[in-house]
């Protein structure tokens, strides 16, 4: 924990000073004002296509550029710096001009949606860890139906050995449409196991009208929603994560088409003057 924080405190360090450094030279050799917007809109381009080579590395990952872990630090620490860069852009104003505007906002959204991802990706693998085993995502939907099929199995085996329909019309009413699919996804996003609680509350009000036999099938069909409780889990939270992806990755594709579209400008109008 302490070579954690020693890392975190140096890495911050290292990134304060690389801003410092770069705003100095700004200042030094950026005058006057427009090539001093000229210069940090450059640096400002480069950072933000290096933050996108993150995207790209995740997509090969076969690629021997490094650890993902070691990306994902460097694309926090380069997001921090382009923020800054930003400010000094637009030199501490708010912009005019509809494009400047609509420039300015994507790179907010991109940024915003930056830091939700980098404390997303930080936190939910460690809530992740809490079932004890990993579930990949894509899977969810079959691991899903095999414990439809287990709890219908077992309501069909239960009729069968004790000849009554108790377990069944209790299934369908409170439990069919909980195995069709994902289910209690905000819950789950702010870590509440209420759901669970209240199924296990009206699971021991039910069994108490049921004979020992039935109990038994009661208490497994429990522990296969108890299962499918944490499949809900996993889907909200991996869910997020790939959410998340949705909306930064494209942003940032619009921020680098918008750039492009800006730095073209700028020059027209220089070339202009």
């Amino acid at each position: 924990m302490t070579k954690f924080v020693n890392r975190r405190i140096r890495n911050g360090l290292i990134t304060i000073v690389t801003c410092l450094i770069i705003l100095i030279i700004l200042r030094v050799y950026g005058t006057p004002l427009y090539r001093m917007q000229i210069w940090s809109g450059w640096i400002l381009f480069g950072l933000v296509i290096f933050l996108m080579l993150y995207n790209l590395k995740k997509k090969l990952p076969m690629l021997p550029l490094g650890s993902s872990a070691i990306w994902l630090q460097f694309h926090g620490y380069v997001g921090i710096i382009s923020m800054i860069m930003f400010l000094q852009h637009i030199n501490l104003r708010l912009p005019s001009g509809n494009f400047e505007i609509l420039f300015a906002i994507l790179f907010i959204l991109t940024a915003l949606t930056g830091v939700v991802g980098i404390i997303l990706s930080r936190v939910v693998p460690k809530y992740l860890t809490r079932t004890g085993e990993e579930v990949i995502f894509e899977r969810i939907p079959i691991f899903t139906l095999q414990l439809r099929q287990q709890v219908e199995a077992l309501v069909l085996e239960c009729a069968k050995e004790t000849g009554t329909v108790a377990m069944n019309d209790y299934y369908q009413k409170h439990l069919a449409e909980y195995f069709l699919g994902p289910r209690n996804v905000l819950f789950h996003l702010i870590a509440s196991n209420t759901p669970l609680y209240l199924m296990q509350k009206k699971h021991a009000t039910f069994c108490r009208y049921l004979n020992k036999k039935e109990k038994e099938f009661a208490d497994e069909i429990l522990a296969l929603a108890a299962k499918k409780n944490d499949l809900d889990f996993h889907f909200a939270l991996q869910g997020i994560l790939k959410a998340w992806g949705f909306l930064h990755v494209p942003l940032t594709y619009s921020l680098i088409v918008a750039a492009v579209v800006h730095v073209t400008l700028v020059y027209a109008f220089i070339g202009g003057v």
